[in-house]
C-alpha cells in the first residue's frame, strides 16, 4: 500500500511537470522546486506513519516483513533525498569516515532490501584504517544503488572493488548479467525509467539519485556494458577539502 501510494505521488508530480514543459524557464524552475518540496513533504509524512507502524509490529511480524519494511524505508529515504537535491536545499555534510566500515554497512542494507545471498558478492575493500573526507550520506547512497542495480539485473557473481588512488575514491561494481542494450543506455539515468525483466520492482529513481549525488560531490560516474555478458559501473569521488574546526 505505502509503496504504491508513494509511487503514485511521484508519478503525479512528474506528470504535472511534463504538462508545464512549454512554459518559460523561470516557471519551470519554480514548478520543479514546488514539485521537489511536495515530494519531500509527502515522503516525510509517510515516514512518520511508517515509523509508527514499525513500533507497533510484534517481533514475529518484524521478522516476517523485514525485507518489505527495509524496502519501504529505503524508498522514503531516497524520495526525501532526491527532493532535497532537486530543490537545492541539500547541504553537504562533510566528515572523515572509515571507507570499509561504511561500505560494509551499505552492503548489509542492500542484502536486507533485496533479500539476496551475500555469497553472490565478492568484496574488495580498503583496510579499516583507510579513511576518506566526504559526505557520508551521498557516498552510501551512490554505493547502495550501484550495487542494488547489479543485484536486480543479474543472477551471477558481483564484484565490488573500492580503493583510494591519488586522493580519489574509486568504486567499481561489475556483474555477470545480461548487460544493458544499446537502445536504452542513454536512458538509464532518467527518473522513473525501469527496464523489463526485474526480479522485483524498483522505484525507478535509484540511478537518477546516484547521478545527482555524484554531481554534488564533483565526481564522475561511468558505465560499460557488453550486452549479453556484463555491466560495470565506475564511480570516482574526489576527496573534499577538510574544513578546519
Amino acid at each position: 500500500f505505502f509503496l504504491g501510494a508513494v509511487a503514485l505521488h511521484l508519478a503525479r508530480h512528474q506528470l504535472d511537470l511534463e504538462q508545464i514543459s512549454k512554459r518559460s524557464d523561470t516557471e519551470k524552475k519554480r514548478a520543479e522546486r514546488r514539485k521537489a518540496e511536495a515530494i519531500y513533504n509527502v515522503s516525510h509524512e509517510f515516514q512518520f506513519h511508517f515509523d509508527g507502524i514499525k513500533e507497533s509490529l510484534s517481533e514475529k511480524s518484524k521478522k516476517i516483513n523485514n525485507q518489505h519494511l527495509a524496502s519501504l524505508d529505503r524508498l522514503l529515504h531516497d524520495a526525501k533525498l532526491l527532493s532535497q537535491i532537486e530543490s537545492g536545499s541539500y547541504d553537504l555534510r562533510q566528515s572523515r569516515f572509515s571507507i570499509k566500515e561504511q561500505a560494509d554497512f551499505v552492503i548489509n542494507q542492500v542484502i536486507q532490501v533485496t533479500g539476496e545471498r551475500s555469497s553472490r558478492l565478492k568484496l574488495m575493500f580498503p583496510p579499516e584504517s583507510e579513511r576518506f573526507w566526504s559526505d557520508i550520506t551521498l557516498f552510501k547512497t551512490c554505493l547502495f544503488h550501484i550495487v542494488e542495480n547489479a543485484i536486480l539485473y543479474s543472477n551471477g557473481q558481483i564484484s565490488v572493488h573500492i580503493e583510494v588512488i591519488d586522493g580519489n575514491l574509486q568504486v567499481s561494481v561489475k556483474d555477470e548479467g545480461p548487460g544493458i542494450s544499446v537502445e536504452i543506455q542513454n536512458r538509464i539515468f532518467d527518473k522513473f525509467f525501469r527496464t523489463a525483466g526485474l526480479k522485483q520492482p524498483g522505484s525507478g529513481i535509484g540511478l537518477t539519485l546516484t547521478r545527482l549525488a555524484v554531481e554534488l560531490l564533483d565526481g564522475e560516474l561511468q558505465f560499460e556494458s557488453g550486452p549479453g555478458f556484463y555491466t560495470v559501473f565506475d564511480l570516482t569521488l574526489p576527496e573534499m577539502q577538510e574544513v578546519p574546526v
